[in-house]
């Protein structure tokens, strides 16, 4: 938020007006940035400014909206990071992101308590789960959540807004061949029980584990963030007007049931 004030030539009345940056920020049109995979390496391509979007992807309030994404299997790495901008006053094992196939997978959600959680069902353990006490994500605000995940530790270390809010070791076990089934932003996903709701924008998927100043860096970008190592971006969906895929990679999204918002800047403090 921002003051401009306003007085006369002679200093007799003076005015004070509110206004919020992020409508004097410039606004991103759909794919102005996109990372770009060659003989000569991975690197951006376009816009990559960081500014705002012009929409937001808005999830109703059922199972069914969903952004489903059509090669799930392009997300079975060992090692990964999920990061994304999410506003919603859902809880309730609510899915952020989610791969899942047959019994295996794994979610990063929202649990009962509105704390930022991550569940990992492996060939082994079935609901092998940690859910943090951390700050409430479901309170109408716009918030950036990451996860990293080792299935060979096996770790997990959770962020929000730009800061670890928990590192755990959770129970051994390893993905046994997962095939096909789903991945998809928002929606039932794996091993949850609640309705999707809210705004999401800027999903990005690493085939690695990025570090605490990456995820940082991330945040600071803001919620026009673009990828801070093209190189092992593996999915990256702006969401701003559409559910493609600008990582390189072609995994595009098929939604169902969601619209796109151009009035979402409510809740939002660039950081």
């Amino acid at each position: 938020m921002g003051i401009a004030y306003c007085c006369n030539s002679d200093n007799s009345h003076v005015s004070i007006r509110f206004f919020s940056n992020s409508s004097f920020t410039p606004h991103s049109v759909t794919g102005a940035c996109q990372a770009v995979h060659n003989a000569a390496g991975s690197s951006l391509a376009g816009q990559c400014n960081s500014a705002i979007p012009q929409y937001v992807a808005q999830f109703s309030t059922n199972h069914n909206s969903e952004i489903n994404i059509n090669n799930p299997d392009a997300f079975d790495a060992s090692t990964f990071t999920i990061t994304a901008w999410i506003n919603t006053r859902n809880n309730g094992f609510m899915t952020i992101v989610g791969r899942s196939a047959s019994t295996q997978g794994w979610n990063f959600l929202i649990d009962s308590a509105s704390a930022l959680g991550i569940c990992i069902d492996t060939s082994s353990v079935s609901n092998c789960a940690n859910y943090p006490s951390s700050p409430e994500l479901s309170d109408g605000r716009w918030h950036f959540v990451a996860a990293t995940v080792s299935l060979s530790s096996p770790s997990a270390v959770l962020y929000q807004d730009g800061s670890q809010i928990a590192a755990v070791d959770y129970c051994p076990g390893t993905f046994n061949a997962l095939s096909r089934g789903s991945f998809n932003i928002m929606g039932y996903g794996q091993g949850t029980g609640c309705c999707t709701s809210g705004q999401v924008a800027d999903v990005q998927i690493y085939n690695t584990t990025l570090s605490s100043g990456e995820i940082s860096a991330l945040y600071i970008e803001g919620i026009g963030g673009v990828p801070i190592d093209p190189t092992h971006i593996v999915g990256w969906w702006p969401l701003n007007g559409n559910a493609n895929d600008y990582s390189g990679n072609g995994n595009n999204g098929v939604p169902t049931d969601i619209s796109y918002n151009g009035s979402w800047t409510s809740g939002y403090i660039a950081p």
